[in-house]
């Protein structure tokens, strides 16, 4: 129920009672899987890179399945600059998971993830998988003309 208050009081802008909902979410529920990955994502989107690494350190050997985890960690460390030499595998790993579940909308996020890195090389060919998964249903194309 409080990480769909955080979504609601999102949808409204209330950015800080959304987050009251998030923190309060962990406390209660500090082993749950799908309340530590959405508060890892709503700590990277709030520039709070320190608490989003905990959460998702702390998720990904609950849910290992889960490549959302493994991007989470990997923007959160290189928003950081740190641990760089693990980014290249969260997101090998991530895009693993995004290719056996077919998750367009994960792959595009992968993609323009690798867009911000200036790896055009890696963007470019899961901004292709996309389209090719989810054809006009994603900013895939945007990405590719960004690279072109």
């Amino acid at each position: 129920i409080l990480v769909s208050a955080y979504h609601a009081f999102m949808d409204v802008g209330a950015e800080d009672r959304a987050m009251e909902m998030i923190t309060r979410a962990v406390e209660l529920a500090p082993e749950d899987p799908t309340v530590l990955s959405q508060a890892g994502w709503a700590y990277l989107d709030f520039g709070q890179y320190e608490q989003a690494v905990e959460m998702f350190e702390r998720v990904l050997p609950m849910d290992e399945q889960n490549g959302w985890n493994s991007l989470g960690l990997a923007k959160a460390l290189n928003a950081l600059d740190r641990d760089a030499r693990r980014i290249p595998d969260l997101l090998r790993t991530a895009e693993q998971m995004g290719k056996e579940q077919k998750d367009a909308f994960l792959l595009n996020v992968l993609a323009w993830t690798y867009r911000e890195r200036e790896d055009c090389d890696n963007a470019l060919r899961l901004f292709e998988l996309v389209e090719e998964l989810s054809p006009g249903e994603t900013d895939a194309k945007q990405g590719i003309e960004s690279c072109q």
